[in-house]
């Protein structure tokens, strides 16, 4: 019996033995794969160790090193998916949260995002990463809900169920385009444990006369070979490919390298590769200055910010110089790719290590005047929570093509292209009367920009005019309507960055009737202008700047006690002195008359006044008569108020 128990005791332990030893293969095995970068052969493998694992802690290291594969194949749903099981598993570094948070950000869950970006936080306070996440995430809401002028579309003859991304001009008429696809009908179809696809060739497809493009079809052999090759870019003569391959040699990934080959008649010749840095270390990613002289690349060779960074050479006596790092305004702790040097002389790249929306953005650089790069994130709709890169320009335009992984593709990277609409602006408005807001027709309004252009329209019988206006002007729109004080009003384009229809109304005063000064008073039996006088004044000098060929009539009343002839003096040197005024204020003499009347032109109530005063009606004329027949002493002390008064009127005919 205890023979027995022995035996069983024996199969049991080595039972469990092997258990764990082919648990610890497995899991080894996977740990190689991720080391060496094949991500996708990993991933399966850490599946396989997970479902054979019964420690707990080890489950939450292995969904973590899923994630991470996920989140290097650009699968952030399911990346997002694992670090999700990690930290239920209670995955004990705090970077599980910050990647947590930034999957939430690529999958546009930005509000989510933000609190795990605070948790990670405040295990790690201040860290630079964690902060920058936070800050994306609150200006990808706002930028998503402001988008630019930018029209994004899906350029779908291109595309293909796998990935298609870099496109690059291959004709100085930008007919020609170059791009990297796994598509199948590549040279090189074997498959790749980094990316979980064919390996990459350089495809051409062509645009014909009717805008139609052509079906992509791959480069000869001596530029597509069987192993990766990737993003391209040609010199501005269209003559010189530079692009990059990365080779397997013995089943081991070699160092990615930037090949070149010359054109040889419609072909393309050998490519020839370029020592730009040691055999050791990957470069990647090409782009060439307009005149030949810079060439761009992407390394993570020692002396760099960052991950990857962009670095350069300078072509001297047909030969390349040192590479260079381009600088920490560009390059962050991040990774920077996909540089492209417009003709302009822009550089655009991509970038994770910025502020962006998700993944990798697209970003415009431009020199300043002490030449140091200003950098701008190209915000939505060029960039999106996903990955955004590899974008190229139309010569001296905003148009172009970029590559992008965001959600309604057709393949895991499409590409896409945009334009940017010119600015469209104008205004449109109504003429109205100030007293009833009745629409006024017949009116002419002139339009004046400090370009000098100068556009008259008559407003139709709705009182309605429009203009067309131009970007980054002042305009000063001015109506003019017979028997009406002339009225301007301004607006603006500089500085609007989208299209926009402005809209005004204008509102017209009668220059028939009196118009009460109301401000312009006088203290008891005295003619000097108060202050608050002065400043009402101020504003009829622009009335009358504004109304050249008005005449007027200064008149000044006074209320009906007192001495009637020393009321008719008073009135009159108060007429004078607004006058007075107004000449000192360079208006003409001549276009101005001062006239006292006493108490000889009673005030007539209008509506404004009745609805004011409830006691008076409309019509009522306030005359001796009248006041005293008023039932209160504040109703009579209110009407000789109102009778004392200083009103210009237009004498014009």
């Amino acid at each position: 019996m205890k023979v027995k128990n022995v035996i069983l005791l024996f199969i049991f332990m080595t039972s469990i033995t092997f258990s764990v030893s082919s648990q610890t293969r497995t899991f080894k095995k996977a740990e190689e794969a991720f080391e060496a970068k094949e991500y996708f052969t990993a991933k399966d493998l850490y599946k396989e160790a997970k479902s054979e694992s019964k420690n707990k802690s080890l489950k939450a290291d292995i969904y973590f090193k899923i994630a991470e594969c996920y989140r290097n194949l650009n699968d952030s749903k399911k990346a997002e998916k694992n670090y999700k099981k990690a930290i239920k598993k209670k995955y004990s570094d705090a970077i599980v949260f910050f990647y947590y948070a930034e999957t939430m950000r690529m999958n546009e869950k930005y509000e989510e995002a933000m609190s795990q970006y605070e948790k990670f936080l405040s295990s790690i306070p201040n860290n630079e990463n964690g902060m920058k996440g936070l800050e994306s995430c609150k200006l990808a809401s706002e930028w998503k809900n402001d988008p630019t002028r930018y029209i994004v579309k899906n350029k779908a003859f291109f595309n293909s169920k796998e990935g298609d991304f870099s496109p690059t001009f291959a004709k100085k008429d930008n007919s020609i385009i170059f791009f990297t696809s796994s598509r199948s009908g590549a040279h090189g179809e074997q498959f790749n444990n980094v990316s979980g696809e064919n390996f990459t060739d350089i495809f051409k497809t062509q645009i014909d006369k009717k805008g139609k493009w052509s079906t992509p079809i791959p480069l000869g052999v001596n530029v597509n070979s069987e192993f990766d090759e990737g993003a391209s870019v040609l010199d501005a003569k269209m003559k010189t490919l530079y692009f990059t391959r990365c080779e397997i040699i013995k089943n081991q990934m070699v160092p990615c390298k930037i090949f070149m080959s010359k054109k040889k008649g419609s072909d393309w010749g050998v490519p020839e590769k370029l020592k730009l840095v040691a055999d050791s270390i990957s470069v990647r990613h090409p782009a060439i200055s307009s005149d030949g002289k810079f060439l761009y690349f992407v390394t993570d060779m020692r002396g760099g910010r960052g991950k990857k960074d962009i670095w350069y050479v300078e072509r001297k006596n047909k030969s390349w110089s040192k590479p260079k790092n381009i600088g920490s305004e560009i390059n962050t702790p991040g990774n920077e790719r996909f540089p492209y040097i417009a003709q302009n002389g822009n550089l655009y790249f991509a970038s994770d290590g910025h502020i962006g929306m998700g993944g990798m953005d697209i970003f415009k650089a431009m020199k300043d005047e002490d030449g140091m790069w200003m950098v701008e994130n190209m915000k939505y709709p060029i960039n999106s929570s996903g990955d955004d890169f590899g974008i190229i320009i139309e010569g001296m335009t905003q148009n172009g093509f970029f590559t992008s992984n965001r959600a309604g593709g057709k393949g895991r990277d499409d590409i896409y292209s945009f334009i940017l609409p010119p600015l469209v602006f104008s205004i449109s408005g109504t003429v109205k009367d100030v007293k009833d807001a009745s629409v006024l027709s017949g009116v002419k309004v002139k339009l004046m920009g400090s370009d000098g252009t100068i556009t008259e329209v008559i407003t139709n019988s709705e009182g309605s005019f429009k203009f067309p206006l131009k970007a980054n002007t002042d305009y000063q729109i001015t109506a003019f309507k017979k028997k009406f004080f002339i009225e301007k009003t301004k607006e603006t384009t500089k500085g609007v960055k989208k299209s926009k229809e402005f809209t005004t109304e204008i509102f017209l005063e009668t220059s028939v009737k009196p118009i009460v000064l109301e401000s312009v008073q006088y203290d008891v039996g005295k003619f000097d202008l108060r202050p608050e006088a002065m400043a009402e004044l101020d504003n009829l000098v622009i009335v009358l700047n504004d109304n050249p060929d008005m005449i007027v009539e200064l008149s000044s009343h006074t209320d009906f006690t007192g001495d009637y002839e020393e009321n008719k003096e008073l009135s009159q040197k108060r007429a004078q002195s607004v006058v007075d005024y107004l000449v000192d204020k360079d208006i003409a003499a001549e276009r101005l008359t001062a006239k006292g009347y006493g108490s000889d032109a009673p005030r007539v109530i209008d509506e404004k006044l009745a609805s004011k005063f409830p006691f008076l009606n409309i019509g009522d004329i306030l005359n001796e008569n009248f006041i005293v027949n008023l039932t209160s002493k504040e109703e009579r002390k209110a009407a000789h108020q109102l009778n004392r008064r200083t009103e210009f009127k237009n004498r014009q005919k």
